[in-house]
């Protein structure tokens, strides 16, 4: 999956999905309401949903932020601080940027 499963060391991408989804009922919303808000399709979020697609780190901060979930949740260690999270995700994209323009 994307870039912010590297810090979710402990959590399996199937295990993320399980929690926005359960965030996402306990709102009250549908995949449609979150999907309109996200910019994109129904289709694109069930597929994400079903782990079928992967979200750009942008977009699911996005969804953090529509379903109320703290970036902390998805940390390996709960001492970290947003802002901590922030700047490990920021290297990891950078890092994996300069191996793709390797390629």
């Amino acid at each position: 999956m994307e870039l912010f499963l590297i810090m979710c060391a402990t959590m399996t991408p199937q295990e993320i999905v399980d929690k926005l989804v359960k965030a996402r009922k306990q709102l009250g919303m549908s995949q449609a309401e979150v999907a309109v808000q996200l910019g994109i399709t129904q289709v694109q979020y069930s597929k994400y949903e079903n782990c079928k697609s992967d979200l750009s780190l942008t977009k699911f901060l996005d969804l953090l932020r529509i379903l109320q979930i703290d970036i902390a949740d998805f940390s390996d260690s709960k001492n970290k601080t947003k802002e901590e999270i922030l700047a490990f995700i920021a290297q990891q994209e950078a890092d994996l940027k300069r191996l793709k323009d390797k390629l």
